[in-house]
């Protein structure tokens, strides 16, 4: 019975100790979880004011954002936002930007300044991520690119820097929508009417010198992972951009990414702290017999033992010295990627156009026949026509004495003279025609990944 006894205690405590460890697994398994996939904040620089339901909060790093609430940014200041492990925003300086957030749906309404986008990992089929402006919805499914508005001109505008999205608009008066897909090399420009009355996307396509200096510095603060893409797209001038950018504007020492620090030295293990205490005590005792020789040695002994131990000192220095003080070879990783230039085509084709000639028309005589009368006399003479045989015969009876005669016929009476007409007229012919054509022509390059160097 005793031994029951000391058996029931025993296994209470190993359950409650099995019960003490699975909550606390699941405590951290849950605490990582709410980290990976709410938004918090991961940096903030100079003035970032948070306000959540109209109300001010004070902003600090890895704090959560919550839906509706709102960021905005004071001159020379930043702030970084972690949607998730995946998915991170900046808002640079002089912005504000509305973040909402149900589930997978993600939305950020721009209202002022400009925003970089980077989407390392592209987005599931029940995911989206909108970025919205005043004129246009930025549809992300895994890239990285750069918005921002420009209040003087009353447009928004957008630079992918890898991958591509999907943009659309919509007029407020008539609620047509228009869409456009944008991919890397090119900026959109989405305009609205002071009167709201049409929409209408300008594309152009641009180089790394198009770049504003907020980007090229967020882009030097990118993962490597990242930069591959960008460098992919733009090409190796990516890594110039330290030397392009103006520090006393926009390059503050938070946007370049620190100098890795140092490794901290193994510890020592016990049997070497013995040891090194051990030769410590060694050492004292033998400063401490030198120092009573010393005192009664004489000077030039005492030199020798200076430069005896100088000796020692510099021999040792030399056996720790080591073999080999050149820095390891650098081990190239070379890529080769597909890329394509726009270029111009001329083109030699054939059209049929019309042109203009003028064309005579003969319009002929228009005439009919009639019957008419008339009166001939002795002498040859005749008389008429008459439009009947009565008054041919009145003729006749007036001259009986001279033997006249009335007599019928058939003429000729014209209604319309013969005349011409000039008319023009469009004739088809076939011309030659020389025009321009933009084509994208694919190249290949290969780089080092690491270095940047490019094979010829």
């Amino acid at each position: 019975m005793d031994g029951n006894k000391k058996k029931i205690p025993i296994i209470a405590t190993v359950t409650a100790l099995l019960i003490i460890c699975a909550v606390l697994v699941v405590f951290f398994l849950q605490k990582n979880r709410i980290k990976a996939t709410t938004m918090r904040l991961l940096r903030i620089v100079g003035e970032v004011n948070l306000t959540e339901k109209g109300k001010d909060k004070t902003a600090m790093t890895d704090i959560r954002l919550g839906d509706g609430n709102v960021l905005s940014t004071g001159t020379q200041s930043l702030v970084s936002v972690g949607l998730d492990d995946t998915k991170i925003v900046s808002l640079e300086e002089n912005s504000r930007c509305e973040f909402h957030q149900k589930g997978k749906k993600t939305e950020l309404m721009l209202t002022d300044g400009s925003l970089f986008f980077d989407v390392r990992k592209a987005l599931e089929e029940n995911e989206s991520l909108d970025i919205k402006s005043s004129t246009m919805v930025v549809g992300i499914r895994g890239t990285s690119g750069y918005v921002w508005n420009d209040k003087a001109k009353g447009t928004q505008h957008i630079i992918i820097t890898d991958g591509h999205v999907i943009i659309k608009a919509t007029n407020p008066k008539t609620g047509e929508t228009i869409e456009q897909e944008l991919s890397g090399s090119y900026m959109l420009t989405a305009y609205l009417y002071d009167d709201g009355d049409f929409n209408y996307f300008e594309i152009k396509e641009i180089t790394v010198e198009d770049f504003r200096d907020e980007l090229k510095a967020e882009i030097i603060n990118c993962p490597q992972e990242t930069k591959d893409r960008i460098i992919a797209v733009w090409g190796t001038k990516i890594n110039d951009f330290k030397n392009q950018i103006d520090p006393d504007f926009y390059i503050l020492e938070h946007r370049i990414e620190p100098d890795p620090e140092p490794e901290p030295e193994p510890e020592a293990s016990v049997e070497e702290q013995k040891e090194t205490v051990t030769s410590t005590d060694k050492k004292d005792e033998v400063t401490t017999t030198s120092a009573s020789v010393e005192e009664t040695e004489s000077s030039a002994s005492a030199s020798d033992d200076k430069k005896s131990d100088s000796s020692q000192k510099k021999q040792t220095t030399a056996s720790v010295k080591p073999e080999n003080d050149d820095p390891p070879a650098h081990v190239h990783e070379w890529v080769t990627e597909t890329y394509y230039t726009t270029e111009i085509e001329t083109r030699t084709e054939t059209e049929t156009q019309y042109v203009t000639v003028q064309e005579v028309i003969d319009h002929p005589e228009v005439s009919h026949e009639e019957t008419k009368y008339f009166v001939e006399f002795p002498d040859g003479r005749i008389s008429g026509p008459f439009d009947s045989f009565l008054d041919a015969d009145m003729l006749v009876q007036s001259n009986l004495a001279i033997a006249a005669r009335a007599y019928e016929d058939t003429v000729t009476v014209v209604d319309t003279q013969a005349w011409q007409e000039t008319v023009n007229r469009s004739v088809p012919q076939e011309v030659q025609v020389t025009r321009d054509y933009e084509v994208q022509v694919p190249h290949e390059r290969t780089y080092c990944k690491t270095c940047g160097e490019e094979q010829n």
